[in-house]
């Protein structure tokens, strides 16, 4: 079943001119039917690529990754962020900003003994993803890109070279 981000991108795409088919890939999410040399695999914010990376898929997530570079795929993998600073301004715009990024289980707090604790002390933090993630990039080749949510169809389509209905 697709959630409800891949069904916006869906939708985009559909207003651009284009059709899906839903298939599973070998690698990724998206790519076209007549050039798998290029692929985009989509993460739902940084809390996603946290499980990815430094979590439970992390053997599929490398492997996957492995895959694409034994075989002269180019991966993007995009990472649809929407964190806001309290200004307002996005915290994550590249890759050499994930430092800046908080994990939400960093803020959770339970009650212990009757003093208020981090429920997760251990979590990832955002300047220990990016290490991981420019590890992954130089070791795989592949490259993370960043957009706002409302925004991933049309990064889909510019990372696979394709221009919709103008």
């Amino acid at each position: 079943m697709r959630n409800a981000s891949h069904k916006r991108k869906e939708e985009y795409f559909r207003s651009q001119g284009f059709n899906t088919l839903h298939s599973k890939l070998p690698i990724a999410d998206y790519s076209l039917l007549d050039n798998m040399s290029v692929v985009v695999d989509s993460k739902d914010g940084l809390s996603e690529c946290v499980q990815n990376i430094c979590g439970s898929e992390h053997d599929r997530f490398r492997e996957e990754c492995k895959l694409a570079k034994d075989n002269g795929i180019k991966l993007y993998i995009l990472v649809e962020e929407d964190q806001t600073d309290e200004n307002g301004h996005y915290v994550v715009n590249s890759l050499y900003d994930v430092h800046r990024w908080q994990n939400p289980r960093l803020k959770i707090r339970v009650k212990k003994d009757g003093q208020w604790v981090q429920k997760y002390p251990k979590a990832t933090t955002g300047g220990t993803l990016k290490k991981a993630m420019i590890t992954i990039m130089y070791r795989y080749g592949c490259e993370f890109v960043f957009c706002r949510k409302k925004d991933a169809g049309a990064k889909i389509l510019e990372l696979l070279n394709v221009k919709g209905d103008e």
